[in-house]
């Protein structure tokens, strides 16, 4: 007996997603995988879904596990020996209506036929030139009358293509019986089944007028692609509304037909939502409850992007990414992860400033509902007793009223109307019995509306802040002189604080309240955050921690991480040299002199002369009167000096100089300006911009120039990260190392019962034994003896419990020290975190500015980096300014630009 074929099955390596071919005998079994080496067990995956299906899930008209059913039956009547096509048990099953699975047919075959064009192309069957002319005429039959027709069959028409060719190569895609599914189930020939004539050639088919407007109708709606996702949620929402019973069938068709009306004869893209409310079918708070739980992430999504642009969180640019990620991560594996969190998890935001932003949203919204508290949308008419009234509801669901023009509406009593409200579940802020009749009390001449219900509006909180007793900004960095050295003196009023002062005061946030709609549904007030204050050297905290003194006297500074110290001074009356060594000071420095080649220097504030080949390390501004040369500097505030040469120098705050800065490279967050001199072979990125006299000259090597970029703060916050996850690492250490003690201090404990338990039956057993020895017919010789015995191991037993209380102990000073380790793992932890944060809502304060001017004149050569765009000029210009932006015109091929304009003199 021949053995019998082995079957392949397609697995994939869950890490990688390389593909392998594998005996069906091995599923379930773990393998190692070849290219990333990832351990994974071997699954089958499904078979790839058919281009329609695939499309029908891409725009969410089927669910994937639609269409795993309708490929189960699929297989299942094949089976019985019956063949169905996929299409035809969308619709058999109520799974798609017809007109969608036309739009979704004319889709795939469009992009069938690019392939069919691109096959013969590679295959020397056909020019690009002839397949572009069949692909556009295919479009412009199907928009004109609505014919559907295959490019192969308009090539084989004109005479540049075969038939036989033509059916080899649709046989090779799969598709022999393409054009018999498009009319088949076309709007033109009624329901999926009916015959649909097959002309010959393409010119045979003349539709008539009314099947050319109901074809070209559909074929609009598809290509809007905001109307057409709209159309398909809202069809759900009908669904769903169904399911509840809050609508009848005919009402939903009414409410699509209407939509579907709505945009084809204003293009208004309208939710069957509103519609519903607008007809009377149901509440808006009922509308409301449905979108919310039917999860319409979409809006959301695209109101926190545009809030996120609002506060400057991320640029246009990062959101678009988002948003593009989102899409092929819906596309690739069927998940919708929101926009918020793509952007934390690229790293753009953090999940505390996304919660910012939604707040903020939040607050806007209220702000909003607020606003537009007092209009009136909601309206109807109803009877009692044969009066008619007029009623209507507040946008916001916070106050209704009614009104009628009725001459006697003594028929009517206060419970007429308390069970019409009742009816419509209004249920919060009813008026009395005695106000409500009154008002039918009233003569027609003098009834005004009456307020029947009104809730009660959210009181929106207030953030906590910081109020600084000092100025937190400095003035001035100083004056310049005209030989060109920088007169610091003149730099205005420094702040100072003697000890003991109060330099900072919490201020407290205050809660928002509630609100309520006369529905009795609650209005939530967004989250409110207090704020701390996060001090550095020289401060100190009040118990409570609401204010913050000097513990020194000295200079007030608030870093722009948001820490606040007071720094000590020091002053240095020559240079930093052999006689000063070194210098790591947690203040400022004022050096009279230079800091002079191989030196090292780190210090909050550094005031100089000169710097000559040393290394600067600051947390605060550098000011240099004359010049720097040779030097590598790092800090977090700004440069300023008369020249820069030869140095490398990283800097968060604005790079200044009065004269040039040559062969030298510069990365700053800030801005790198040159006031009256030259930028010559150097290497500059600056996130707001570059400015100086001139920008190169003719005989030197050329300037490279990044703007509106920041990779100073990009390495910055990588680091920082580094650093977090570095005390996470030994966080868990001293989890794990706590957690082994815990485990031995158990089994200490469990040694200590047991000699316990051992020294309490020796005893026990000795009692027993000494009142035997009272009877003289017992052996006395071996009662002794085993009473002895006893004694040993009582005492044994005591020394081991000694033994294991003493270890015990030695156990719990560990644990304390390990414990103590690990508070002071995550307050470190706790704190990088709230830098880092810091870091970035400042950083996020300013958008960059992609922008490089020039004074006098730019030169040839220059490289020009923007965040989207580069350019190396080809030529010079004078009084010149590059400014990336972005391309207005619709028809051009590229989205940004470095725009040229002179600068006015």
């Amino acid at each position: 007996m021949a053995d019998e074929p082995i079957k392949l099955i397609t697995t994939a390596c869950t890490a990688c997603k390389a593909n392998y071919q594998v005996p069906d005998t091995i599923a379930g079994k773990t393998i190692a995988c070849k290219k990333c080496g990832q351990k994974f067990i071997i699954q089958a995956l499904p078979p790839p879904y058919p281009l329609v299906a695939k499309l029908a899930v891409d725009n969410q008209l089927l669910t994937v596990k639609q269409v795993a059913e309708a490929m189960a039956l699929q297989v299942a009547l094949k089976k019985a020996g019956r063949e169905m096509p996929l299409e035809e048990i969308f619709l058999k099953k109520q799974m798609l209506r017809q007109e969608d699975l036309f739009r979704l047919l004319i889709a795939a075959n469009r992009k069938l036929d690019k392939e069919f064009g691109a096959i013969l192309v590679k295959e020397n069957l056909g020019v690009q030139a002839d397949i572009d002319a069949a692909l556009k005429e295919q479009s412009d039959r199907f928009t004109n009358s609505g014919d559907c027709f295959l490019i192969g069959d308009l090539l084989v028409a004109s005479g540049k293509l075969t038939r036989e060719k033509q059916e080899a190569l649709l046989a090779q895609q799969q598709r022999k019986d393409a054009l018999k599914l498009l009319r088949l189930y076309s709007p033109k020939h009624g329901q999926s089944g009916a015959a649909a004539p097959q002309p010959e050639e393409p010119a045979a088919a003349v539709p008539d007028a009314e099947a050319q407007k109901v074809v070209a109708s559909k074929q609009e709606v598809f290509t809007d692609k905001k109307f057409f996702r709209i159309r398909n949620l809202d069809k759900a929402f009908v669904h769903y509304a169904l399911g509840r019973k809050l609508i009848t069938q005919e009402e939903a068709d009414q409410a699509l037909s209407e939509q579907l009306k709505l945009y084809e004869e204003s293009k208004r893209r309208m939710l069957v939502g509103d519609i519903l409310v607008a007809l009377g079918v149901i509440q808006p708070q009922q509308r409301d409850r449905m979108l919310v739980e039917q999860k319409r992430s979409e809006e959301a999504d695209l109101t926190f992007g545009e809030m996120c642009i609002k506060m400057g969180a991320v640029s246009q640019e990062r959101l678009d990414l988002a948003f593009s990620l989102q899409t092929k991560q819906l596309r690739e594996k069927r998940l919708k992860a929101s926009v918020a969190g793509i952007l934390i998890q690229i790293g753009d935001l953090t999940e505390e400033q996304a919660e910012v932003v939604k707040q903020k949203v939040l607050e806007e919204l209220a702000a909003a509902a607020q606003k537009d508290s007092g209009e009136m949308t909601h309206a109807g008419r109803f009877q009692l007793q044969d009066c008619e009234f007029e009623f209507e509801v507040s946008s916001d669901s916070l106050k209704a009223v009614i009104h009628s023009k009725a001459e006697d509406l003594g028929t009517v009593s206060a419970e007429h109307i308390r069970n019409y409200l009742a009816g419509k579940q209004i249920i919060h802020g009813i008026a009395n019995d005695q106000d409500i009749e009154n008002f039918l009390k009233q003569k027609p001449d003098k009834r005004r509306p009456f307020e029947i219900a009104v809730g009660r509006p959210a009181r929106p909180g207030r953030e906590g802040g910081i109020k600084y007793f000092f100025e937190t900004e400095p003035l001035k960095v100083g004056s310049i002189q005209e030989d060109g050295y920088i007169d610091y003196k003149d730099r205005g009023e420094i702040p100072h604080v003697a000890q003991g002062d109060l330099i900072a005061e919490l201020i407290p946030m205050i809660q928002g309240e509630p609100g309520v709609t006369i529905y009795g549904e609650t209005i939530p007030v967004p989250h409110i955050k207090e704020a701390k204050i996060r001090v550095g050297a020289g401060v100190e905290l009040s118990e409570d921690g609401t204010r913050a003194f000097a513990k020194i006297g000295g200079r007030p500074e608030l870093s722009f991480g948001g820490k606040l110290s007071v720094l000590a001074e020091m002053k240095i009356k020559g240079d930093v040299c052999w006689e000063t060594g070194h210098i790591d000071f947690p203040g400022n420095i004022e050096v009279g002199g230079t800091i002079q080649t191989g030196f090292r220097v780190k210090a909050v504030q550094i005031t100089a002369k000169e710097i000559l080949g040393a290394e600067i390390e600051a947390s605060g501004d550098i000011l240099i009167s004359g010049g720097i040369s040779g030097a590598v500097i790092k800090t977090q505030g700004g440069v300023t000096a008369k020249y820069i040469q030869n140095s490398r120098i990283a800097a968060f705050g604005d790079v200044v100089t009065q004269k040039e800065i040559i062969d030298s490279t510069i990365d700053t967050s800030g801005a790198c300006i040159v006031k009256g001199g030259k930028v010559i072979a150097s290497v500059i990125s600056a996130k707001m911009g570059v400015e100086a006299l001139d920008i190169g000259s003719e005989i030197s090597s050329p300037n490279k120039l990044k703007v509106g970029v920041d990779q100073q703060l990009d390495q910055k916050l990588a680091e920082m990260k580094q650093a977090i996850n570095e005390l996470e690492a030994r966080k868990l250490a001293v989890t794990e190392e706590v957690g082994k003690l815990d485990a031995e201090e158990q089994s200490l404990q469990v040694q200590i019962a047991r000699s316990a338990q051992d020294q309490d039956r020796s005893e026990v057993e000795i009692r027993s034994l000494k009142k035997k020895q009272a009877d003289p017919a017992e052996d006395q010789a071996q009662l002794s003896a085993r009473i002895n015995e006893l004694h040993q191991k009582a005492k044994t037993a005591e020394k081991m419990i000694n033994e294991l209380f003493e270890q015990q102990d030695r156990f719990e000073q560990k644990k304390l020290d390990f414990q103590s380790r690990l508070r002071e793992v995550e307050e470190k932890i706790a704190e990088r975190n709230a830098e880092r944060e810091g870091i970035m809502r400042w950083a996020q304060q300013q958008q960059g500015n992609p922008v490089v001017r020039a004074r006098g004149a730019i030169f040839s050569g220059t490289a020009i980096f923007g965040p989207h765009v580069s350019m190396i000029l080809r030529e010079s210009y004078k009084r010149a300014q590059l400014k990336e932006s972005r391309v207005l015109d619709p028809k051009s091929d590229v989205e940004w630009e470095l725009k040229l304009s002179m600068i006015k003199a």
